[in-house]
């Protein structure tokens, strides 16, 4: 089955898969941070950047229309637990590796993750990239734009000394970034990596997106406070996971994320 472009025609994928007997979605729900991923990617195509920038800063409150739209289209994701590997209690008990293995396995427990490029970099099983799986694009949602959600790493000098700051530069190159993609599960923004370095055409793709976005933000948990976006048991974390369990509470779930926002934003 070729992956839908367009979220309504890929939400009825999802239930034709289920039909076959295999459930669509491995739902890593033992860990937040994969849901306020989902939330991220749903919430950028149904409100746009304008509104995804002003929510990662709590300039508008989670109890805006366009927070309870983009959790109701997530809803559409969580709300039948036949169609989750494990049903709804089976994902609140899976961790990130065991829900990409529920895929990646020679026998899997679900069609599809719905998760970054770094997904690779857990395999464990021989399927290889390509020939074994694939990728696709998140759906546009109401024909929004293309647009990409990406996160990045951080690299602090505690230090001032040649050798660092020599080390620091490296680590910007190309040269640098050719040797973390050797390892899998990684892509870099650096427009000058040449697509030769990405050793399968999944990589490759992942790469031209990132590289060759019109609109790229980046990951709006990672932004916030981490008291919000990324504490495990409070916060963002515990709330969609409570999402997770009762996908009608929309009402609900956004008042208990502002509570929480206004708390972490008051305190950082």
């Amino acid at each position: 089955m070729t992956p839908a472009s367009d979220w309504d025609a890929f939400l009825a994928d999802a239930q034709t898969i289920k039909a076959s007997g295999l459930p669509a979605y491995s739902i890593p729900g033992g860990e937040g941070w994969p849901l306020t991923d989902l939330f991220e990617n749903i919430y950028l195509r149904t409100a746009g950047p304008a509104k995804y920038d002003a929510l990662s800063r709590h300039g508008i409150a989670w109890t805006d229309p366009s927070v309870k739209r983009a959790l109701g289209e997530m809803a559409k994701v969580l709300d039948d637990p036949r169609n989750i590997a494990g049903g709804t209690s089976g994902a609140l008990q899976t961790d990130f590796p065991t829900a990409v293995g529920n895929v990646l396995a020679t026998n899997p427990k679900a069609a599809q993750i719905i998760e970054g490029d770094f997904v690779p970099g857990v395999v464990t099983s021989p399927i290889k990239p390509v020939t074994g799986y694939g990728e696709f694009t998140f759906p546009s949602i109401d024909r929004s734009p293309p647009v990409v959600v990406g996160a990045g790493n951080l690299v602090i000098a505690f230090r001032d000394t040649p050798a660092i700051r020599a080390f620091v530069n490296y680590l910007t190159t190309p040269r640098a970034a050719e040797v973390w993609i050797k390892r899998g599960g990684f892509v870099s923004a650096n427009k000058k990596v040449p697509s030769s370095s990405y050793l399968d055409s999944i990589l490759r793709k992942a790469a031209q997106d990132v590289t060759e976005a019109q609109t790229f933000r980046f990951d709006m948990s990672d932004e916030q406070p981490v008291s919000f976006g990324g504490t495990p048991g409070q916060g963002e974390w515990k709330i969609f996971q409570d999402f997770l369990r009762n996908p009608k509470n929309i009402n609900g779930t956004t008042r208990a994320l502002e509570s929480a926002a206004v708390k972490a934003y008051k305190g950082s």
